[in-house]
């Protein structure tokens, strides 16, 4: 069973696919359907539509129910394109796969739903896993308990159709590694991560207003290394210009036509955005000043 309600007191709009299937958004849902107990929410961001597939896969040893939740969901796609599915796809709309996936058995499962079948789940080819790092962290986990026998882990995925999409800024948020000045400038407790859920939020920023064919997408594949880093930050090839803001978006350091080097040692302590503008593209990394 598949609702939609609109929040008009606070401009947000939210649907619910039962039982536990929820999204919130900014923007209209024109539609709305569910496969196999995930949720297929159709929005209109004002430039076109998007699709987004919500997701909570059966839990710990159930391999073959997620298995097969995994197929549903390709299979669906395969349908929406064709037109033949409760809640189509027009050609070339964005896709974001996402929600709490419970990949803890078989590999083949996220490998399945990110290459998927026919050419795969995006506008033939694969899809892209936004992959975020969890801040104060070196790790992608996005599940963690401190006094538990299982080492944290990565549970929550964001996957999404990289020909008509471009992840900038991403990380998993976790307020236990969050250095103080940090914390103080958000009103962020170190606790919060912790009591808020056992699960970690999955932020990823997609700029809306630059969606666009995939002949007018350049896959990044730009690095910046090491990360976490002390004094000398290597940013792996040339471009026309590095920036360097806080999270709040404060630029605090710039440079033209860099050098494969940079020297951040200036920088306290604590988690900022590289940006790196080529041919009038900006692509961010979050990366952590020791």
């Amino acid at each position: 069973v598949a609702t939609a309600l609109n929040i008009s007191s606070s401009n947000l709009y939210s649907a619910r696919v039962f039982p536990d299937i929820i999204l919130v958004s900014k923007f209209p849902i024109l539609d709305v359907g569910a496969v196999a107990g995930n949720g297929v929410f159709k929005i209109d961001i004002g430039t076109r539509e998007m699709i987004i597939v919500n997701c909570h896969l059966a839990c710990c040893e159930n391999d073959d129910q997620r298995e097969e939740e995994v197929a549903d969901i390709l299979n669906y796609i395969e349908e929406a394109k064709a037109n033949n599915a409760s809640v189509d796809i027009t050609a070339d709309s964005p896709i974001i796969i996402l929600g709490d996936m419970n990949f803890v058995g078989n590999a083949e499962q996220p490998y399945d739903l990110i290459h998927g079948q026919n050419g795969g789940p995006d506008w033939g080819t694969k899809m892209e896993d936004a992959k975020p790092i969890t801040t104060g962290e070196t790790a992608a986990f996005t599940w963690y308990q401190p006094f538990s026998s299982f080492y944290p882990g990565r549970l929550d995925y964001l996957i999404y159709s990289g020909s008509v999409l471009k992840a900038k800024n991403k990380f998993n948020l976790f307020t236990t590694s969050i250095p103080d000045d940090i914390l103080n400038l958000y009103n962020l407790e170190r606790s919060d991560s912790e009591v808020a859920s056992d699960h970690l939020p999955v932020i990823v920023d997609f700029d809306k207003d630059k969606i666009s064919a995939s002949s007018e997408i350049v896959i990044d594949s730009w690095l910046i290394y090491p990360n976490p880093a002390e004094g000398i930050i290597h940013i792996g090839d040339h471009v026309e210009r590095i920036e360097i803001r806080d999270l709040s978006g404060r630029l605090l350091m710039s440079c033209d036509a860099p050098h494969s080097s940079i020297d951040i040692s200036q920088l306290t302590s604590g988690n900022y955005l590289m940006s790196r503008i080529t041919n009038g593209k900006s692509e961010s990394r979050l990366f952590q000043k020791r």
